[in-house]
């Protein structure tokens, strides 16, 4: 039982046997928690953390981090804010910070937000989630930013895993490296979980052996498998800016209900990039959304910009029973939340794949002296930037990519970037050049 000078905490109740041993150790400076999904390793993490932040003689400082700060919010911040509520701990929040009765503090950022970590003071621990969406360099800077005088400074890091590609692979799985601890769990270590989902890893075990190993077994997968090796964060991935009212805009979408879906926004530049510029999403663990409000949401994010037209799958013109009956198709759903115009994606899969390529191959820039692309993804695209890297080439056929659990990001996305692809080849085919919104007119592409 860990105690506090208010509390007392019965370890045995509340964390799974797994995490136990490791609640109340913090002899390495460096501490690494992976594997597949629903191993419970944050919640575990959040409650080591807490508990060692109640545990102290003086304030203690932790700096949670997220790559992008506007993922922070329905994440790690909502998570230790309803465990601190379910062990009845008093706390107070402002511009998210949590500061505890015995005055530890915990400051929540994005390292979009640079500046303002390089300005908080006194950090005495750091925590890292989904780490994978870092940069090598992102992780190295942190840790030169722990630096409390307080005795057992940890910089925590956790992430599923992903391509060996990823430098997390070779910074903490190919190398033992010193004063660092590293966990793997799965979701057998998870004794809290409900059991459909257990009986979706045991399907899952049937259907896809190669996704199982990972998602289930938290094994990375081998690099020959990627489909996507060339996928570089520091090629492919920039800032968000503001998207300069005269470039076209369009959105597209792989629908979904008890399935995740995915809104992507793209804008095409005077000089032929196509940026990525908005996310819109649902995963498999968050709260169900009808149709209607996802268009109506759609709708609110897109805050009065011209979208020339929707790129949807086929299926969504099927008239179904999954919006909620009334004979209804998924576009007629879509219409009530206040999306109208549409045009039917490109589903083909090879294609898919290869217009991907196109958009990831690397190009050097010789006046900016860098590598750069067709496509820039705003590093606000969070799944998108997650999922990508991680998807596997079909075994039947290389040329397509593996249907999977974490296919919808890539789908949606995929649709939207088939759409500029197929906009962009038509206009080499016609003897007189049109207009560049000529060439992305929506019933073009009606199938």
């Amino acid at each position: 039982m860990a105690k506090t000078k208010t509390y007392e905490i019965d370890l045995d109740k509340i964390i799974n046997e797994t995490y136990i041993p490791f609640t109340l150790n913090y002899k390495n400076r460096y501490e690494v928690y992976y594997g597949g999904g629903g191993s419970g390793k944050s919640v575990f993490i959040t409650q080591k953390l807490i508990i060692k932040l109640l545990n102290t003689c003086n304030p203690r400082r932790l700096l949670v981090i997220r790559k992008v700060g506007a993922s922070i919010k329905e994440s790690v911040w909502q998570l230790f804010k309803d465990i601190l509520s379910d062990w009845n701990i008093k706390y107070y929040t402002a511009n998210y910070v949590i500061r505890l009765e015995n005055k530890s503090e915990i400051i929540f950022k994005g390292l979009d937000d640079q500046e303002k970590i390089k300005s908080i003071a006194n950090i005495s621990d750091i925590w890292c989630e989904e780490g994978t969406e870092l940069l090598e360099q992102d992780y190295d800077q942190l840790d030169l930013r722990m630096r409390s005088n307080e005795p057992f400074n940890q910089l925590i890091i956790s992430y599923n895993p992903i391509s060996p590609l990823n430098w997390v692979y070779n910074r903490f799985h190919k190398i033992k490296q010193e004063e660092t601890f590293v966990l793997r769990t799965t979701w057998r270590d998870n004794t809290f979980l409900p059991e459909d989902y257990i009986k979706k890893m045991n399907r899952l075990k049937e259907i896809n052996p190669r996704l199982y190993k990972i998602y289930s077994e938290g094994e990375f997968c081998g690099s020959e498998n990627i489909a996507f090796g060339e996928f570089n964060a520091e090629i492919h991935v920039c800032e968000p800016f503001i998207i300069p009212n005269n470039w076209i805009k369009w959105r597209s979408l792989d629908n979904g209900y008890t399935d995740p879906f995915a809104f992507y926004w793209f804008a095409l530049s005077e000089t032929g990039i196509v940026y990525t510029y908005r996310e819109y999403t649902r995963d498999y663990s968050d709260e169900k959304i009808l149709y209607s409000d996802q268009a109506k949401n759609a709708v609110v994010r897109t805050q009065g910009e011209n979208i020339i037209t929707t790129v949807v799958g086929h299926d969504a013109y099927s008239v179904n029973n999954q919006g909620g009956g009334e004979g209804k198709s998924l576009i007629d759903y879509y219409k009530i939340g206040g999306i109208h115009n549409f045009t039917r994606a490109n589903t083909d899969r090879i294609l898919r794949k290869t217009t991907v390529h196109e958009y990831l191959k690397p190009i050097f820039d010789e006046e900016k002296q860098k590598w750069t692309s067709k496509v820039q993804i705003f590093d606000t695209c969070t799944k998108l930037i997650e999922t990508l890297p991680n998807q596997l080439t079909d075994p039947k056929n290389c040329e397509k990519v593996e249907d999977s659990m974490i296919d919808h990001w890539y789908d949606g996305w995929g649709y939207g970037l088939i759409f500029s692809h197929s906009a962009r080849s038509n206009e080499f085919a016609k003897e007189k050049p049109k207009k560049l919104i000529d060439q992305l007119r929506p019933n073009k592409f009606k199938r």
